[in-house]
């Protein structure tokens, strides 16, 4: 595929530890220096001595390689080495160094370089997993994904320890699993195109393609995407059009027929998000205060049931259990609190469940709540358990599947921003009818509901909505019944803590 524009230069991160020089060595002597693309490495050195990477590497390949320095411009056709004992991030085009002393915490850290490349490069940003032990450079991965940019692992046959390469797998983050030698050749590629190809000459013949396409997919994954917008549907397939490089979307049609595998690649691009404990603090710090009026119409032993659809890999749900928390204090007990969390990304799922974090992900929350909800971990720290057990999290498809009921407070933030109007409305009717008179609805920064006659604005924020008890739960029926076709297999009810809920199917 031939682009038609000169594309920005290819911004690519490295994480590499045990067995990872000779890895390294073999795809920077597969690298052009004329190619339009930058490296930083993040390959786990002891702090203890000096290292002779740089040096090492110098002699692999036609690249400049540097150590890295505080302030160092990104430039074309260079490789930097990120120093032992520091942990780097690129910011403003420049690398940026931070000393580390964290113990037991590989370092360099992938997983900070890759989440700040997605951060700054988007598109034109790249995350390499090669040879090593752990899992650094996974959760970097899912954010680069996120972010639209492209993602490789090294083949975990090839690699002489696998842990990394495995762990970045198990993400369904990845989008090709391949030799070292084909990771440098896919690089080449990647840096002489644009991250969209050309436009079929007649609209009818993509919009067939797209057509197949969704088609596959709904049969595939049980998850009719057809109501999302058209603009977002077709930014992820072309994304996927380049990393299988094919050329159109009749041809990317032709190739998924072929490789049915590819469905699941898709899928995983269509349902990738971005999230992070008590993201856009601003609105969180209004939701305390809605917290607090919830707590204020109930008595001990009363209920307080929280809705968190769309909960990725659940930072969302368990930064609302914290706040719940410190509403309640210790009088939290006296509650029977319920959250529940939902997502049809089942890897993201698993990841919420376990409630274990990279250092990356809590990077930004006070001291005070790292010591009071988070127990420290080889790399990274585990939510505790008595938060754990406040959130239960299972699969469900907001579309079609059973709705939770009772419910004070719903959260669903950047979710209906990529949905059509219509497939909106019937989400909105899904939440009138679940919450309790009164309830509220949590969106995210993006969000509105303008014109809704389900939802009013709070005094508390723009984002914190108030259902409106006025209209009728006949609206919810009447868009369930005129939405039958959009119904999906039902949801898989998975629990955890021992917690049970109640859905429309109850009743």
């Amino acid at each position: 595929m031939t682009a038609e524009t000169t594309p920005d230069p290819l911004v690519v991160g490295i994480a590499a530890s045990a067995g990872g020089l000779d890895a390294l060595k073999q795809l920077l002597k597969q690298l052009d220096a004329t190619a339009a693309l930058s490296i930083v490495i993040a390959q786990h050195l002891s702090p203890d001595h000096e290292s002779m990477l740089t040096k090492l590497l110098s002699r692999e390949t036609k690249l400049k390689v540097l150590n890295a320095t505080d302030g160092a411009p990104i430039e074309v056709g260079t490789a930097y080495v990120i120093p032992p004992g520091h942990n780097a991030s690129i910011q403003n085009h420049q690398v940026r160094l931070t000393v580390t002393e964290q113990h037991g915490v590989p370092k360099p850290s992938a997983n900070e370089l890759f989440v700040s490349l997605a951060e700054a490069y988007t598109t034109r940003a790249v995350g390499v997993v090669l040879s090593g032990t752990g899992s650094d450079g996974a959760q970097g991965c899912r954010v680069i994904k996120a972010y639209e940019g492209f993602t490789f692992a090294q083949d975990p046959s090839e690699a002489k320890y696998d842990g990394m390469p495995r762990s970045a797998i198990e993400t369904a983050c990845v989008d090709r699993v391949l030799t070292v030698k084909d990771i440098a050749r896919q690089l080449v590629r990647l840096a002489t195109q644009t991250d969209l190809p050309a436009e079929e000459s007649e609209r009818s013949g993509k919009n067939e393609a797209l057509a197949g396409i969704l088609d596959m997919l709904s049969k595939e994954t049980g998850v009719d995407f057809t109501e999302y917008k058209e603009n977002t549907l077709q930014r992820r397939v072309q994304r996927r059009m380049v990393a299988t490089d094919t050329s159109s979307w009749i041809e990317y049609e032709t190739f998924v027929r072929e490789h049915p595998a590819e469905l699941q690649h898709l899928y995983q691009d269509l349902l990738i998000s971005v999230t992070a404990f008590f993201r856009d603090g601003g609105a969180f710090g209004k939701l305390g205060q809605t917290l607090k009026n919830i707590v204020e119409h109930k008595r001990p032993g009363d209920e307080i049931r929280i809705w968190v659809a769309g909960c990725a890999t659940g930072e969302e749900a368990y930064s609302i259990a914290m706040l719940l928390h410190e509403t309640l204090g210790t009088d939290i007990y006296d509650y029977n609190v319920q959250i529940f969390a939902t997502d049809i990304d089942i890897p993201a799922l698993t990841i919420a469940r376990r409630g274990r974090y990279e250092s990356v992900s809590v990077k930004d929350l006070s001291k005070e709540r790292l010591e009071k909800y988070f127990t420290p971990a080889s790399d990274g720290c585990q939510v505790k358990k008595h938060i754990r057990e406040m959130v239960t999290f299972a699969r469900q498809n907001l579309v079609g599947d059973p709705a939770f009921l009772r419910l004070d407070l719903v959260s669903c933030r950047n979710v209906l921003i990529y949905m059509k109007a219509e497939l909106q409305k019937q989400i909105q009717a899904t939440f009138h009818y679940a919450l309790r008179p009164g309830g509220y609805l949590f969106l995210g920064k993006s969000e509105s509901l303008p014109g809704s006659e389900l939802f009013e604005a709070s005094s508390t924020d723009s984002r914190v909505l108030i259902r409106n008890d006025a209209v009728g739960n006949e609206i919810y029926r009447r868009y369930k019944l005129s939405n039958r076709s959009m119904q999906t297999r039902p949801p898989i009810a998975e629990e955890n803590a021992g917690n049970t809920y109640e859905t429309l199917g109850d009743k």
